[in-house]
């Protein structure tokens, strides 16, 4: 039959009934115990994941009829060359930047200068924790329609660098995520309803 898959002839298994049937079959060992093992970053592994992880967490991401863009990195330790360089390749034919931010001392208004944030859109590389920073960009942004994407990715510079931004328990415990949905959620409900602000956080 055509579009018909080998998956068809099977039915869906919950994660519910998957985990019962491990624990059937480890005949009366601790589920958690025998199967659930901690990485040396602290992490807690399970023997399995399933899309039912997903349902209650909310997933940010390009919306799905979004076009794809001509794009440029640029490196911003200083905040009035990146600019130049960002306006120089906009001339250039650029339609979207990647500004790669070491620190807290990049000034997002220099940053932004002359840049038409309403068609250009940004993505903001942090290589730091900092939820006064992030405060600074989402009160600008929240003035205007804007494309800005933020990424903030604890484990990414683990991976990448071999170090925490602190050390895991203060990274793990500085409040970027609920910081933005408490603080700032009736912006973030009125920019991602614009499709104009995304967050990557992970």
């Amino acid at each position: 039959m055509k579009n018909k898959t080998l998956f068809d002839d099977f039915d869906e298994v919950s994660a519910k009934a998957w985990k019962q049937k491990i624990q059937y079959d480890l005949k009366g060992a601790d589920y958690n115990e025998a199967l659930v093992w901690e990485s040396p970053e602290g992490i807690k592994v399970k023997p399995f994941y399933h899309a039912d992880d997903l349902e209650e967490r909310e997933i940010y991401s390009h919306p799905i009829n979004d076009k794809w863009r001509i794009g440029q990195a640029i490196y911003a330790g200083n905040a009035t060359m990146a600019n130049e360089k960002a306006l120089h390749n906009l001339k250039r034919g650029i339609e979207s930047i990647v500004f790669i931010i070491p620190s807290e001392t990049t000034s997002i208004k220099t940053l932004f200068k002359n840049i038409n944030l309403d068609e250009v859109t940004i993505y903001l590389d942090l290589q730091f924790l900092s939820p006064s920073y992030i405060q600074s960009i989402v009160d600008f942004a929240s003035k205007s329609e804007k494309r800005i994407f933020f990424n903030v990715d604890i484990i990414g510079n683990l991976a990448r660098s071999g170090n925490w931004y602190f050390n895991l328990k203060k990274d793990h415990e500085i409040p970027v995520v609920n910081f933005l949905q408490k603080i700032y959620e009736p912006i973030l409900i009125w920019a991602l309803s614009k499709r104009k602000i995304a967050l990557t956080i992970s």
